[in-house]
């Protein structure tokens, strides 16, 4: 991938500003002995100076040797404010020397952020987040806005190719959801084009993912028309708090994975 960007750059296509480079630290490099060493490694690897952001990829860490995924229980570290708290401190720094032009999150709670903004001195730029009519997370959105964060929103059509580890039964699929498909017949539009319309009308940043050119040219065809607000409310209004992605391979032992997003646990019934 570094040779071709490379290339892509020296032969004048685009030019370094015309980019918009995310990268992200891993769960394993998440330590302070080595999340400087991971962003210069992948500076190395895509032949560039600096990333437009770097996103810490989870609140939660992998012991530094473990390659295995998902992880043995033993190679789990869970999540610490002061631990992550130290690695931002890393990466404050990468912000100084000019590696990273701005910093940012991943799959970060109300509290999580909480805990990060009251020592951060650089403030995280953005967290990305599962975002879908299922899981609107209106409140995280509302913080982050008022703190100056930026959204981005993954998994916005439903991740319908997620592995199948990840899958269950009762997972809702935004695509096929009859009021989507409503709206995008009045619309003369596929489901996933008002999926996406959707979350970039909700201020959100939009990252669909596909390996198919025509599906990638179709999914960026969504500047052509507007919801009507009863639109939005309408797909808003499939909101389920449904996570497709729980973190289950980070739980400690004993855990639930509602520990994971400081969410109430299931009541047990007697």
């Amino acid at each position: 991938m570094g040779e071709a960007l490379a290339d892509v750059i020296s032969r004048g296509i685009v030019t370094r500003e015309e980019l918009f480079i995310t990268s992200k630290l891993w769960v394993s490099k998440a330590h302070v002995e080595t999340a400087a060493a991971a962003l210069a490694k992948t500076l190395a690897d895509l032949r560039l100076a600096y990333v437009d952001l770097y996103l810490v990829h989870w609140p939660f860490r992998l012991r530094p040797t473990c390659t295995t995924l998902p992880p043995p229980m033993e190679d789990r570290l869970g999540y610490s404010p002061e631990e992550f708290l130290k690695v931002w401190r890393v990466l404050e720094g990468e912000v100084d020397a000019g590696r990273a032009r701005a910093i940012g999150v991943s799959n970060m709670t109300v509290k999580k952020l909480g805990a990060l903004l009251a020592e951060a001195r650089v403030k995280p730029a953005n967290n990305q987040v599962e975002l879908h009519p299922f899981m609107c997370q209106a409140e995280l959105l509302a913080y982050c806005a008022a703190h100056g964060i930026t959204v981005t929103a993954f998994s916005p059509l439903g991740s319908p190719a997620r592995p199948a580890r990840m899958q269950t039964e009762s997972d809702p699929a935004p695509m096929h959801d009859e009021s989507v498909k409503a709206v995008a017949a009045a619309h003369g539009k596929n489901a996933a084009q008002v999926l996406i319309r959707w979350a970039i009308q909700r201020g959100t940043i939009c990252i669909p993912k596909s390996v198919t050119p025509a599906r990638i040219v179709e999914n960026a065809a969504v500047f052509d028309f507007e919801l009507t607000p009863e639109e939005m409310a309408k797909i808003s209004g499939l909101d389920a708090g449904y996570r497709l992605n729980k973190g289950m391979p980070w739980l400690l032992e004993g855990q639930v994975w509602q520990d994971n997003w400081d969410e109430p646990r299931p009541s047990v019934s007697a």
